[in-house]
């Protein structure tokens, strides 16, 4: 008969203290949730007085403090450390609700950079890539804070939620552009078949009215014999020695023809440009012709840009203008803007 199992609960509770001993901290306040008796022993006091004294953690003069136990006082510890580098902080980044220090919050731009809504719209990134409807429908879903009068968001939330709803789109598209392409491929399918039944009638047609000939030039040649044969080489050499001084003459008179109608084009050329020199638009007497750069002829002044163009290029967006009062505001703090509160 075999014997039950041995499960971790049966083991003694000095073996049990050894083995807690060697679980982190995290994870022994984990250990807690799994049963009673695993409970009762990761809350031995001994055990996170260890952990306390590991990081450097012991109670003050007070009696309200001596009177707390090693876990509340390593709790108490745990949840003033920095998210990024686990060192204690007494700041909070506020969109995120997580402790995080000012060191880590500049080495980690990418995921703590803060800009406004205008911001987001124009600098280039997959939140820019959404149509104005699905930003603007995208923005109130997101986390912000206000600073001196201005609505700031988290770069990196935004561009994940635009990345999702790119992604929903795509998948969208997708399952629409596949069905497409099925039907498609089956109109392809049935035009082929409908092709290549029409091509075999045709060979056999060919094929048939191939056969018909030849059994007619086996029948002449069968009644008329060589004779028919000779004659057809015959008139073959005399037609070909007919026809090639014939087209020898049509090839030198095509050359002829080509040959002066480029001469006209020459001369319609100089023609317009001796008029362009008498108006004064070409060059003077004495200068040099105009010639061809790059394909523009030089003597002639570049196009102007039209006035809705200059109106254009001269005037600001509004996250230009937007940017020149954030400066102003913010003067050289607005490099490394924060999003962090004392917690």
């Amino acid at each position: 008969m075999d014997e039950p199992a041995t499960t971790l609960v049966d083991l003694p509770d000095a073996a049990l203290l050894l083995i807690l001993a060697a679980v982190p901290p995290q994870s022994l306040a984990r250990v807690c949730l799994v049963c009673q008796d695993l409970e009762r022993l990761a809350r031995e006091e001994a055990l996170w007085a260890v952990h306390c004294h590991v990081a450097g953690l012991s109670p003050s003069g007070s009696v309200a403090e001596k009177r707390l136990s090693a876990k509340v006082r390593y709790a108490r510890h745990i949840v003033q450390l920095c998210c990024e580098c686990c060192r204690p902080t007494p700041y909070e980044f506020k969109l995120l609700s997580r402790r995080l220090c000012e060191v880590c919050e500049i080495g980690h731009p990418q995921k703590y950079l803060l800009a406004t809504a205008r911001q987001l719209m124009n600098t280039q990134s997959t939140f820019q890539l959404l149509s104005l409807g699905q930003q603007k429908a995208l923005l109130p879903q997101l986390q912000s804070m206000e600073i001196k009068g201005y609505r700031w968001y988290l770069r990196a939330s935004a561009i994940e939620q635009a990345e999702q709803v790119i992604a929903g789109e795509g998948g969208a598209d997708g399952a629409g552009g596949a069905a497409e392409a099925r039907t498609a491929a089956e109109d392809a399918g049935e035009r082929e078949d409908t092709d290549a039944e029409d091509s075999e009638a045709d060979d056999a047609e060919d094929a048939e009215g191939v056969g018909s000939e030849a059994d007619a030039a086996v029948h002449v040649v069968g009644d008329e014999g060589e004779d028919v044969l000779e004659q057809w080489e015959q008139a073959a050499a005399e037609h070909s020695r007919q026809q090639t001084p014939k087209a020898a003459a049509k090839a030198a008179a095509k050359a002829a023809a080509k040959a002066a109608a480029k001469e006209n084009k020459k001369k319609s050329k100089l023609q317009a440009r001796e008029r362009r020199q008498g108006r004064g638009t070409g060059p003077q007497s004495g200068e040099p012709s105009p010639s061809r750069s790059r394909g523009v002829l030089l003597g002639y002044a570049k196009k102007r840009a039209s006035a809705s163009n200059h109106r254009a290029s001269a005037q600001r967006t509004e996250w230009e203008e937007e940017f020149d009062k954030l400066v102003a505001l913010f003067g050289d703090g607005l490099a490394g803007l924060s999003g962090l509160e004392l917690a």
